[in-house]
């Protein structure tokens, strides 16, 4: 049997780093592109004892015609892709916390960022996908894309690829040809370089306080995500097309 072919955008820092070695110590073939060469170097690197192997691409999410082209280089030399993963995304914390006082260009970037990369990055794969009648198509978004508790973009633009899986589960042209489209929405998620990493640098009592709320007394780690992405990669993956599995520890409230 081949080996799992893999893609990940944003992949070499956090969850996407996480999903890189997570699939690569299974044996898959992965393929990561992101926009700093030297953590890219710095996980193929770690990536190389493992049975799995891994490719990189450097490309910047907010330039789409960087990103087409690297997710294309790679799924040439993977020799097609089987799951891709957008994982890339991000401003959170970007703005103000007035909307008014936040220019209009933040919300561009923050969609571009989010959603128009898992658009451009699914684009470049899908036609293989749907002639070898095999894909899956996971879309990192986040808890507040069904809850609205974050900053007005950020929960814009992650909503927005909540319902670009379901309405791309929807595609007979893809579905009749073994394709899935699976949202996954991570709540509060400690990675070395995400906002909490500053909030515990900066401010480690507010940091503390926040994480002692969560039911688990603890934010989630990267593993934790990563690990969901690869059992939904599976066999389960067509039942599970259109569905946007929330990961959050008990923390959200959404039914």
């Amino acid at each position: 049997m081949n080996p799992l072919r893999v893609l990940i955008t944003g992949g070499s820092r956090g969850i996407g780093r996480a999903c890189a070695l997570r699939f690569a110590s299974e044996g898959a073939s992965v393929g990561v592109c992101a926009r700093n060469e030297s953590d890219l170097l710095d996980l193929k690197n770690e990536g190389a004892p493992l049975p799995g192997s891994i490719e990189i691409e450097v490309a910047d999410a907010l330039d789409l015609t960087s990103l087409d082209q690297a997710v294309r280089n790679l799924d040439s030399r993977l020799g097609g892709t089987d799951v891709l993963i957008n994982n890339v995304g991000g401003g959170g914390r970007w703005g103000e916390p007035s909307v008014l006082a936040t220019d209009p260009f933040t919300w561009e970037e923050v969609m571009t960022k989010n959603f128009f990369s898992t658009v451009c990055a699914s684009n470049a794969v899908l036609p293989g996908m749907r002639d070898r009648n095999f894909g899956r198509v996971l879309v990192i978004s986040s808890r507040v894309g069904r809850e609205a508790d974050g900053r007005p973009w950020f929960v814009s633009a992650k909503a927005a690829q909540i319902a670009y899986v379901r309405s791309m589960a929807r595609q007979e042209e893809f579905a009749r040809n073994q394709v899935a489209f699976i949202c996954i929405a991570p709540g509060a998620t400690f990675t070395e370089t995400s906002g909490w990493a500053t909030l515990l640098k900066n401010e480690p009592e507010t940091y503390r306080q926040f994480s002692e709320s969560l039911p688990l007394g603890r934010l989630l780690t990267a593993q934790e995500i990563a690990e969901v992405s690869f059992l939904v990669s599976g066999s389960a993956g067509l039942a599970l097309s259109g569905a946007c599995i929330q990961i959050d520890g008990g923390e959200g409230i959404a039914i």
